[in-house]
């Protein structure tokens, strides 16, 4: 018999500007800015 009561761990890394967008209307994500110095995919692993 299964155990359907299982729960997974889930983990969102999402960027939003501070009035909640995600993404601009064409679907740019120039806004974000992603420099080598700040490490982030150090930080993501």
């Amino acid at each position: 018999m299964q155990n359907l009561n299982r729960q997974r761990k889930v983990i969102l890394d999402l960027a939003v500007t501070l009035d909640g967008f995600i993404e601009g209307t064409y679907g740019e994500t120039d806004w974000c800015i992603m420099n080598v110095e700040m490490e982030f995919n150090h930080f993501l692993n």
